[in-house]
């Protein structure tokens, strides 16, 4: 996924440049929405096999709230989950915005800086794969969930467009380890008999927390700018970062730890923008 934002977000960019706008929008988003839906059908030709999971019929709230009682740990690290990803979106949808208004950054430059941070986020894959291989998802996690909260704290003193590269490059980076260590944990924390069920409740819950987070952080920026924004996302990061530490506990070894390879973690919502 990442190798494919390397090489279609510099494209859509000079698509907006050259197109202007709206006109410039509007294709890029056509055309968007047509690889969607090829891929949609796509997927629907997969075939499913069998997981060996406890499959009976019954309403989706019965589902996950069986999945969640399960593992009361899992229970608690998604609501905490939740929160980061509150805090994350605080500030991440607005950062392009941010680069527009206030660094006066072109589409094109924000496609070349996605560009980086999809560059460094291979990178991190591959050594945060190697990295949950040799100390645990855990250890992973947390160290991810430290060093990410100073993303949105970067982007205060910047000035010009270019000043943004210095936040891409740990951002790919850092963001590829939160997601493999992340994908892996869910996988050791969830019950096998329950897994489907209580993955969905989990990425049910988090979207939930991305849809508040955006209309808390517009309300920031309205009423005290971009500035109180990043940094209310930061220490939300931090708090939530310490809590889920403390919930799981990183660097006590565990032997219940399941390693996925890097490529298989789905990427964060977030890690395009922060």
């Amino acid at each position: 996924m990442s190798i494919v934002t390397m090489l279609t977000v510099p494209v859509a960019g000079q698509i907006i440049d050259r197109g202007g706008a709206p006109g410039g929008y509007q294709l890029a988003f056509g055309i968007a929405v047509g690889v969607a839906i090829a891929a949609v059908f796509l997927y629907g030709r997969i075939p499913e096999p069998d997981s060996g999971e406890d499959r009976r019929p019954e309403k989706i709230w019965t589902a996950f709230s069986r999945a969640f009682l399960a593992n009361p740990l899992f229970l608690r690290y998604t609501v905490l989950l939740a929160f980061w990803n509150l805090s994350v979106q605080l500030a991440s949808p607005y950062l392009s915005v941010f680069q527009i208004e206030n660094l006066k950054s072109s589409p094109g430059i924000i496609g070349i800086l996605g560009t980086v941070s999809a560059l460094t986020d291979v990178v991190g894959r591959q050594v945060f794969g190697r990295l949950v291989d040799r100390r645990g998802a855990r250890w992973a996690f947390a160290l991810c969930a430290l060093l990410i909260p100073l993303l949105p704290l970067m982007w205060i003193p910047m000035t010009k467009p270019w000043h943004a590269v210095f936040v891409m490059i740990p951002n790919g980076f850092l963001w590829a380890g939160f997601d493999v260590s992340n994908f892996n944990l869910q996988l050791e924390l969830s019950e096998t008999k329950h897994r489907t069920q209580a993955i969905a409740a989990h990425s049910s819950l988090n979207s939930l927390a991305n849809v508040l987070g955006p209309l808390l952080g517009a309300q920031l920026i309205e009423t005290l700018g971009y500035a109180w924004d990043f940094v209310a996302s930061g220490v939300g990061r931090i708090v939530a970062a310490g809590l889920l530490i403390l919930l799981l506990k990183p660097f006590v070894k565990s032997a219940s730890a399941i390693p996925v390879s890097a490529a298989a973690a789905p990427a964060s919502p977030a890690e395009s923008n922060d």
